[in-house]
């Protein structure tokens, strides 16, 4: 068969659509940067919903920004606004009722007082209690404890030193931890644990904090 010569400009502008162009037919030859050049400029962080075009291993593939950043990485500060009570000796759920700030709304601070952030990846957590009693020197032992789904994955112990009569009043106890949380279930509590020799033990009002956010990758 003999071939054609179909001089310049011998085609109709937009005469060739998608179904006169072979599938895989567009490689690196036919692109210029004007196709990214040319487009209208972001001008600001992507959000965690735009995409990207990727090669997977040769295969072409879209990605969410969230997975390799976004526009900021999920983060949450809450506190306890109101004395706490515990019963003694006991490991209990502190309830952060009151947030500094909440970049995914997903912290639960009416009801479950945790966080379930909707992003995977590694997080940092740290958890700052500060208990009480009715007075001084009436606290044997305080825990602050970080939970993951329900178990302790850190922790930090404050105890009655032999050459004192007790823990303080509204003594300060720290903990901090790096978790892996998978974006959909893992969820993250506090927990204080206060032994106490005299009075009902609690948390004090805007002495208790949590803050978490997740980590670069």
């Amino acid at each position: 068969m003999s071939k054609t010569t179909i001089p310049t400009g011998g085609i109709t502008a937009d005469a060739i659509d998608a179904t006169l162009i072979a599938d895989d037919a567009i490689s690196e030859e036919h692109l210029d940067a004007t196709a990214i050049t040319g487009h209208t400029a972001l001008a600001e962080a992507p959000a965690d919903t735009d995409e990207f075009l990727i090669s997977d291993g040769g295969t072409l593939k879209r990605i969410d920004v969230s997975l390799i950043g976004g526009t900021t990485a999920p983060y949450v500060s809450v506190y306890r606004n109101g004395d706490q009570n515990l019963s003694d000796a006991t490991q209990t759920k502190i309830e952060f009722n009151a947030e500094n700030v909440d970049s995914g709304t997903a912290f639960d601070n009416s009801s479950n007082y945790r966080y379930t952030p909707q992003t995977s990846g590694y997080y940092f957590v740290s958890l700052n209690v500060g208990t009480g009693a009715q007075s001084d020197n009436a606290t044997d032992k305080i825990i602050a404890s970080i939970y993951k789904n329900g178990s302790a994955v850190a922790g930090a112990v404050a105890t009655r030193d032999w050459d004192t009569n007790g823990i303080n009043y509204n003594d300060q106890v720290n903990t901090s931890v790096i978790v892996q949380l998978n974006g959909s279930s893992d969820y993250i509590e506090g927990y204080a644990y206060i032994d106490s020799t005299s009075g009902t033990p609690r948390v004090e009002s805007g002495q208790a904090s949590m803050h978490i956010f997740k980590m670069t990758e």
